[in-house]
């Protein structure tokens, strides 16, 4: 049914509750169990005509029988049904499945998982979030659930093993940030924002505020414009390319003057433009960047 599921394939490895959780909500449904609820969504010619009748009978087995399934694995019901809208999503996303028709499953369960669960976060209010939003937006809330368990890795740092895999789970996360915020900045869809500002606000206090003295070794997040309209003199501007940043920062060298003291620039004191004597290397996205 469909592709194989991106959040399985690369953050499996974050929290062992979740990936097992995942398998249980995706387990096949025997042929006759809710055939008569899902018969209805059979979807019209290809060889996907069936997915959605293969969702359905998976989202009426988890919704109906939500209390008990997977208690075994994860007693807490509240991250069970953190887990279980992570699957609904990327049910959606890598399998194309329309949101209405998400809707009119859900309409068919018993409705007793509303009692401790609430499958929400494909929309935003009463219209749908995009699958393209809803991808980015998945993989964030799976941060949220995980912090713990990546700043358990980030703990061991004299355990290079441990302490690099934090860091490449916390660089996917924070590239995710980096390549989409700018997006925000054109006032995007105000769901799909409010995930990205809600990880960097996690991330600030929960990540790099509980590791200063090793935040200079941790994935960093783009620096946002000033609201103001004030100048931000960042090589890692959020929304800018390479070359606008390269000619604010020129722009800001070539403008300020600085005093160099020694002999070989003449009298002590003597003011010049710092472009004329600096030779600058400007890290952005894995490149270098030389100004003269």
């Amino acid at each position: 049914m469909g592709k194989g599921s991106e959040i399985i394939n690369n953050y499996s490895g974050l929290d062992t509750s979740f990936s097992n959780m995942y398998a249980k909500y995706n387990n096949e449904v025997g042929d006759d169990s809710y055939k008569t609820e899902c018969a209805s969504f059979v979807s019209t010619g290809g060889v996907h005509k069936n997915n959605n009748v293969i969702f359905c009978k998976k989202l009426l087995r988890n919704t109906s029988s939500f209390d008990n399934l997977g208690a075994e694995i994860l007693s807490d019901k509240s991250k069970r049904c953190s887990y279980l809208n992570i699957w609904l999503n990327d049910q959606i996303v890598n399998n194309n499945i329309a949101c209405n028709v998400v809707d009119g499953i859900l309409s068919k369960s018993d409705g007793r998982y509303k009692e401790h669960c609430e499958l929400n976060k494909y929309k935003d209010d009463n219209s749908y979030v995009p699958i393209s939003d809803l991808s980015i937006m998945n993989i964030l809330y799976l941060f949220s659930e995980n912090i713990n368990t990546i700043n358990s890795l980030l703990q061991n740092v004299n355990k290079p093993t441990e302490f690099s895999k934090g860091k490449d789970y916390l660089k996917k996360f924070t590239d995710i940030y980096n390549d989409n915020i700018k997006e925000c900045l054109r006032d995007k869809g105000p769901r799909m924002c409010q995930a990205l500002n809600d990880f960097r606000i996690s991330y600030e206090n929960d990540v790099l505020h509980e590791y200063q003295s090793i935040k200079e070794k941790l994935p960093t997040l783009c620096t946002l414009p000033k609201q103001d309209g004030q100048q931000v003199i960042s090589n890692h501007i959020c929304g800018k390319d390479p070359e606008e940043i390269e000619n604010n920062v020129l722009d800001t060298l070539t403008s300020t003057p600085v005093v160099i003291p020694g002999t070989i620039l003449g009298a002590m004191g003597t003011v010049i433009s710092i472009t004329s004597i600096l030779y600058k290397v400007i890290p952005h996205c894995n490149k270098k960047y030389y100004i003269l």
